[in-house]
């Protein structure tokens, strides 16, 4: 067993460095459908390590029955830099419309016993048989038929340009006349609505005609005059009497909190001060488990306090209070700066007060300047460059096994 998992194991790598030494290209062939049409056409394989490759080609998909190879199998020499690969395609009087696909895969001779699954996203396994082996290899010549929808058909895609709060938001309707017929006062409405379903804008936009085989767009703009927060664009496409809905979520703005005001009452030095915290939320929708890590800072920039808040949820806009507990026994009187770390949905609110700390009270003079960073702005410099050196050696040690086990597979 242990044998079998070290050879597999091998076999996965292999793999991998294959795909690393080859490359292919053209990746894709788009033909558009004739009935009985009949063509040559050709890739080529790239040779970048300047090896001895032994390869094998297999054909997969709806269309394999239709392509024809003039080689199943072929070795590509070190001397060599490219080789080209031919190929024949005919295909029947007809075909399902929509896009019909077919892959012309390429692999090392040396894995025989195993089969080759193509992916819907254009990817390829290779799978060992009777094992947990499944090794994605990059060699993939796409060959796709476009077959015409008869009449009138129309495919669209919704693009939207995010924007920040007043500015321009942009939706863009990528529109495919799919169909055998032109097709004339092509116009779409979008209708833009928050989280509730409540319709904020209606946008329109003009008309156009598109070709039968051929693209085009619709555009429409919004000044965005709303909170942050998350919102729905629906677009009505209309023509020839029939609709396309297409639909899609959008942001306006970032998702953030301000701390907005620190107060404590009732303050005794030596007991315990209650630190409130006024927040409040700049996103139209519920944001959950928020809380603050708090730092008490002398003036000599020691830190003599650390302590957390209670989680909270705050509703969309609405303000709301988090609640600091700090043991001022054995405190000096004196100035402290106070820093809250405000935490919510992977980010961190930052503001830092100035306080006075007296017998009687604690007066918050100022808060200066509050940013929104990120849990990650956190890494120093020096541990990014450890891990960079790191990962640098982890792959030039697979590069230096990948070469010596090419050369014990040769021998």
């Amino acid at each position: 067993m242990k044998n079998k998992i070290i050879l597999y194991t091998a076999i996965l790598f292999l793999l991998v460095s294959f795909a690393n030494a080859i490359g292919l290209g053209p990746s894709r062939n788009v033909i558009n459908f004739e009935p009985n049409l009949e063509g040559d056409y050709s890739f080529r394989i790239i040779n970048s390590d300047n090896e001895n490759l032994q390869l094998d080609i297999y054909l997969t998909g709806e269309l394999s029955d239709y392509i024809k190879l003039d080689k199943n199998n072929f070795l590509i020499r070190e001397e060599e830099n490219t080789a080209l690969i031919n190929y024949n395609v005919k295909l029947p009087r007809e075909l399902e419309p929509g896009l019909r696909s077919g892959d012309i895969i390429i692999i090392p001779s040396k894995y025989e016993g195993g089969i080759i699954v193509s992916k819907d996203d254009g990817s390829v396994v290779f799978e060992r048989s009777q094992s947990f082996i499944s090794a994605k290899i990059a060699l993939v010549h796409q060959v796709r038929v476009n077959v015409p929808y008869t009449g009138k058909y129309l495919q669209g895609k919704l693009h939207i340009s995010e924007a920040n709060v007043n500015e321009k938001a942009r939706f863009t309707i990528s529109l495919f006349n799919l169909g055998s017929e032109d097709i004339d006062d092509i116009k779409a409405t979008v209708i833009i609505k928050g989280p509730t379903n409540e319709e904020i804008a209606v946008l329109r936009t003009e008309e156009i005609s598109i070709k039968s085989q051929q693209e085009s767009k619709l555009v429409a703009s919004w000044n965005a005059d709303v909170g942050s927060g998350k919102y729905y664009a629906e677009a009505i496409v209309q023509y020839n009497g029939k609709t396309i809905l297409l639909n899609r979520v959008f942001y306006i703005g970032q998702q953030s909190i301000e701390i907005e005001r620190l107060d404590v009452k009732n303050f005794r030095l030596g007991t315990i001060a209650k630190f409130d915290i006024l927040l409040r939320s700049r996103w139209n929708e519920p944001i959950h488990h928020v809380y603050a890590d708090m730092e008490i800072i002398d003036r000599s920039g020691t830190v003599v306090s650390q302590f957390k808040t209670t989680p909270i949820d705050i509703e969309p806009y609405q303000s709301a209070e988090i609640y600091g507990y700090w043991d001022t026994q054995n405190v000096e009187p004196g100035e402290y700066d106070v820093n809250i770390r405000l935490k919510y949905l992977n980010k961190v609110s930052e503001r830092l007060f100035e306080t006075v700390v007296s017998f009687n009270s604690i007066d918050v003079r100022q808060a200066l300047t509050g940013r929104v960073i990120k849990e990650d702005d956190k890494i120093p410099n020096s541990v990014l460059i450890l891990i960079v050196l790191i990962l640098i050696g982890i792959n030039l040690g697979w590069f230096i096994y990948f070469k010596k086990i090419k050369k014990i597979i040769k021998k």
